[in-house]
Parts: C-alpha cells; structure tokens; sequence
C-alpha cells in the first residue's frame, strides 16, 4: 500500500528510508512480521529502484525473508513477495555471486519442501530457469565439464599416484645421489 499509494505522491519519499528499515527490523515479534517485512522490503525496493536511495543491504534483507519462505508462501500476501523477489534479482545491477546465492537458497526450498507443495516446486524451478538466463554467469554452476563420472577406483588410483610424487619429492630432498640409487636397486 505505502510503495503504491504514498510514496509516489511524496514530494520527497527518501525520508521513508528510515522507517521502513526501521519497520523491518522491530517487527520481529509481532504474530504479523512476515507481512508487515514483505510490505517494508517492498516499499523499500520502490525508494531504491525509483528514487536512488543506496541501500545495500537491501538483499541481506531479502535473503533473511527467504529463509522463512514456506511461511511466506501460506500467507495472502505471497505475490507480492514472489513478484518482488523476482524484480530484486533479474535486475543487471547486481553481481552474480548474489543471484548465485539466492539461487541455490532457492533450490534448497525445493529440496527441503520434499514436493508437499508442488506449486512452491514448480514456481521455484521456473524462477531459477528464468535467473539463469537473464544472468549467464551463475550457468557455471551447473554447465561444468568436470561433472563426468569418475569411478571410486580412479580416484584411489589417482590419491595413489599423487601420494608416491609426494613421496618421491620427499625422497629428492632428503638422500644423496648414491643412496637413491642404493634405495632403488632394493626395490
């Protein structure tokens, strides 16, 4: 209500900042504080995008609402989080290693919800799909050549293999000429 119907019509809506953190951070006890946070942080994201209030821990706060996000996707005001979210993150303003953290946050809900609630699912693979496209970046996390399959026999073959040139550098350094002959001769 405050981003839709006050503050476009102030003269000076910079003076909201305030308030609205304020509101965000003292509401924590109250039984409506998921609400009345999504309604600061949007206010919020309306005094940063449209009036240049530099605000940086505006995602810190984001972030925090994120880890009560199967709360936040029981109460009425759901969409305006999901929407806000949204605009938060497809923004080019912001590094990809934020939109990277968000987006495994993200997955993690998913993995956590266990499919209970499939719309929560879909609406967050989706976000995730939208993300990584608009943000080319974060592709690297799941785009990697390295993702082949290595045998549990490989990989103790290759420990292996570095354990013996760790010893043999060992071995360099601590004998002479003559005794790594010796040493070699018994072997």
């Amino acid at each position: 209500m405050m981003n839709t119907q006050i503050i476009p019509k102030c003269l000076n809506p910079l003076i909201f900042g305030d308030f609205l953190i304020w509101a965000y951070d003292s509401v924590k006890s109250d039984s409506d504080w998921l609400e009345i946070s999504i309604h600061a942080l949007s206010s919020l994201f309306v005094l940063i995008t449209k009036n240049g209030l530099d605000y940086p821990q505006y995602y810190t706060y984001l972030y925090s609402l994120l880890l009560h996000f199967t709360w936040i996707y029981e109460l009425k005001e759901r969409g305006k989080f999901l929407r806000l979210l949204e605009l938060s993150l497809k923004s080019n303003k912001i590094s990809s290693i934020i939109v990277a953290s968000f987006i495994k946050r993200i997955l993690r809900i998913c993995v956590i919800s266990q499919l209970e609630n499939s719309t929560l699912v879909i609406y967050c693979v989706g976000l995730v799909c939208n993300l990584l496209s608009k943000h080319t970046e974060c592709k690297i996390m799941i785009n990697t050549e390295s993702s082949e399959e290595i045998s549990l026999e490989e990989k103790r073959a290759d420990r292996q293999k570095r354990r013996e040139m760790k010893l043999q550098r060992k071995e360099k350094s601590f004998f002479t000429e003559e005794e790594r002959q010796y040493r070699s001769l018994r072997t």
